[in-house]
C-alpha cells in the first residue's frame, strides 16, 4: 500500500493486521482488525506522522528525504 509517498508493510496474524510504514526515518505503526479498514488506518497514520513532523519542525526537506 502506498500513500503520499509512504509505503506500508502489512502482516496478518490470523486475526489482526499489523503494519509499519517502511520508508521513513521514524517508527510508525498502525493496526486493523479487518482488511476493509486498512487503507483508512494507513492514511490516518501517514497524516498523523506528517502533522507530527510539522509540529516538531521537521516538515521541510527532511521529510522528503525520508520518504
Amino acid at each position: 500500500m502506498e500513500y503520499l509517498g509512504c509505503r506500508a508493510k502489512i502482516e496478518f496474524d490470523g486475526e489482526n493486521f499489523f503494519c509499519v510504514i517502511e520508508n521513513i526515518s521514524d517508527l510508525v505503526t498502525f493496526e486493523s482488525d479487518g482488511a476493509e479498514d486498512l487503507e483508512c488506518e494507513f492514511h490516518a497514520a501517514v497524516e498523523d506522522y506528517i502533522a507530527f513532523r510539522k509540529l516538531t519542525g521537521k516538515d521541510s526537506e527532511t521529510f522528503a528525504a525520508a520518504v
